[in-house]
């Protein structure tokens, strides 16, 4: 996912996807590369 607008959502919409799949049992990971700016 590529964050859209320099507003970072994608940070957001992928944390809540690695959730969703943790719960169905997949072993997620999360990198963001420019959570930091």
């Amino acid at each position: 996912m590529g964050c859209t607008g320099g507003k970072h959502r994608s940070i957001t919409f992928a944390r809540k996807i690695a959730e969703y799949c943790k719960q169905l049992g997949y072993q997620t990971g999360i990198q963001h590369r420019d959570a930091a700016r």
